[in-house]
């Protein structure tokens, strides 16, 4: 997927190249994680075993993965799946920007690239689960504006203090019965 150039604020044109996992993106997904007092290490070791799960076993990984280029180097990633036991609905596993790369529109074609394959899945709805900790506030201010929903909040799931925050996006292609 090739994304329209974007450029702003003094910066040039720059195009957005979304392609599928490799395996030399390893090393920069675990860089991206280990941005300064954003991602706890167990978060991080969670997000890397399911880049290895998928890398060492493609056919049999649950989750799939969009890697977001940006002049020849990895500028975010986005990770998804099917939730077990529903009818069509996916889990919006990870979504990491290159710390450099921030607010540059990489996160925000990440979750349409994800959003078209999921909803081309026949995908009923996309369910985010983020921290409610003040750290994450822009995170949630993101997903409200890709018209996501806050559907249910619970309180000091992670730790006193930090809920679970539950986010969700239904596709506009498919009625929910009532």
């Amino acid at each position: 997927l090739f994304c329209k150039p974007r450029s702003g604020a003094g910066r040039p044109l720059v195009t957005i190249t979304i392609r599928e996992l490799r395996r030399t993106d390893r090393p920069a997904i675990a860089a991206m994680l280990q941005q300064p007092q954003f991602f706890h290490i167990q978060e991080m070791k969670v997000a890397l075993e399911l880049v290895d799960e998928t890398l060492q076993k493609p056919e049999q990984s649950h989750y799939s993965f969009g890697i977001a280029e940006q002049e020849g180097e990895v500028a975010g990633y986005v990770c998804y799946g099917s939730r077990p036991m529903t009818a069509n609905t996916y889990d919006l596993y990870w979504i990491c920007v290159n710390p450099h790369r921030k607010n540059a529109g990489v996160g925000r074609h990440l979750m349409r690239f994800a959003e078209e394959r999921i909803f081309a899945k026949n995908g009923r709805m996309i369910i985010v689960e983020t921290a409610g900790r003040e750290g994450y506030r822009p995170t949630r201010e993101f997903y409200l504006k890709l018209d996501y929903k806050e559907e249910a909040r619970i309180r000091d799931f992670y730790q006193p203090g930090d809920d679970m925050v539950i986010y969700v996006k239904r596709n506009p292609g498919k009625l929910t019965a009532s």
